[in-house]
């Protein structure tokens, strides 16, 4: 009787285990760059969400418009500290470190903030937080 060696693997089962770890990479790799993009947008929308509480705080005690920008990482409102700016988030318009206030009243305001990943989403007075950028800053 001849006695059979198992010296490991063949060539050919080596390439079959190295095609099913590619297949599985280019299946995963996609899916967690969408989970980070969304995760980016997840981030700005909460951050929309806490400026526009603040500067409805702010028009609950003041009649004049505050405002509203990016300092050293932080957002402020009013010359108030509200909280760390998302990483990469900035101000969708003309300035990505200020919101323009001109021509708002406690009734009609609007803000926007972008992610390059994530796109742009405003928040205003009179439709809340919805996708995109603001027509002017007191109309969505």
């Amino acid at each position: 009787m001849s006695a059979e060696r198992d010296d490991g693997m063949t060539l050919i089962e080596m390439l079959v285990v190295m095609i099913i770890i590619a297949v599985l990479a280019a299946i995963s790799v996609p899916a967690m760059v969408s989970q980070r993009n969304r995760a980016h947008d997840a981030n700005t929308r909460q951050d929309a969400r806490r400026l526009a509480q603040a500067v409805t705080t702010w028009f609950m005690e003041h009649s004049n418009a505050p405002a509203v920008g990016i300092v050293a990482g932080r957002y402020q409102v009013g010359g108030v500290d509200v909280g760390a700016v998302t990483e990469g988030t900035v101000v969708a318009g003309a300035d990505p470190a200020s919101v323009t206030t001109t021509g708002w009243t406690p009734a009609a305001w609007c803000l926007a903030l972008a992610h390059p990943s994530g796109g742009a989403v405003r928040y205003s007075v009179a439709g809340g937080l919805e996708s995109g950028t603001c027509s002017s800053p007191v109309a969505p």
